[in-house]
């Protein structure tokens, strides 16, 4: 599966489980090629990655809310302090030890977007506003995501979170 194209484990993998979008991100290739795996090992199907397993655990998810503004002068604020905590030279040095370019970009957004400021793709100024663009637009698609996907109450302020936590421990003493 490894030494594979990516559009060739795409194929295949469509060609065992036709319906794989409605269970993996199909355009992310290490996605596929563990579907692909799970399925060749002997994996009937990928539904029931997504079933949901009894752990015979009571929990509680909290997701908090904030107004959109807020949300991007956060986003806006954590960049800046892994800026001043050095990530760019942490880039810079693992590019300097021999990490490969592809390996960095590969990591997550700051990483791909930082390599590309270091190894002068970019401006510093053009990196941190795709940056940030970028990270805005992520932290949407996780919103979208666990709205659609998750048991997760949502709450505006601590408060909330306090009350809700305080009364969920209580109820399970209960039990």
């Amino acid at each position: 599966i490894r030494s594979m194209s990516d559009a060739d484990a795409l194929d295949m993998l469509l060609s065992m489980q036709p319906d794989a979008q409605d269970t993996i991100d199909i355009k992310n290739p290490r996605r596929v090629a563990r579907a692909l795996e799970l399925l060749m090992s002997g994996m009937p199907s990928l539904d029931c990655l997504r079933k949901k397993r009894d752990l015979g655990l009571d929990f509680l998810t909290l997701g908090i809310t904030y107004p959109q503004e807020v949300l991007r002068i956060r986003i806006e604020d954590r960049l800046e302090r892994r800026f001043k905590a050095g990530m760019i030279e942490e880039i810079a040095g693992l590019l300097k030890s021999g990490v490969p370019r592809e390996r960095l970009e590969s990591l997550g957004l700051e990483y791909r977007w930082i390599t590309k400021f270091v190894c002068g793709d970019m401006a510093f100024m053009d990196m941190r506003d795709k940056l940030f663009t970028e990270i805005c637009r992520f932290a949407k698609r996780q919103m979208t995501w666990f709205r659609k996907y998750c048991n997760v109450v949502w709450i505006d302020n601590e408060e909330q979170a306090f009350r809700l936590v305080s009364d969920f421990l209580e109820a399970g003493d209960a039990n």
